[in-house]
């Protein structure tokens, strides 16, 4: 399934980011520091989940679409992200 596949810019910064804070958090010595790097590590997961949820309701919609008329090819979701 290549739609789960971080192929956007800002996926991929994201992803980035989030192995980013996790060699941050094993690294660090200071409780409370960790403690805040871990808060931020959860709160990109919980986002990144969310993303990934949106997306396979995207896809979904379009798989149903394409069962319900398989002449269409290509169908235009105008799609907003809350």
């Amino acid at each position: 399934m290549a739609l789960l596949v971080p192929h956007e810019p800002m996926q991929r910064r994201m992803d980035d980011r989030i192995r980013q804070l996790c060699r941050e958090v094993v690294a660090e010595t200071d409780s409370e520091k960790a403690q805040q790097l871990a808060e931020e590590i959860r709160s990109l997961l919980r986002k990144h989940a969310a993303d990934l949820r949106f997306r396979i309701a995207n896809h979904l919609i379009v798989e149903r679409s394409r069962k319900a008329d398989p002449a269409k090819r290509y169908i235009l979701l105008a799609t907003t992200k809350n």
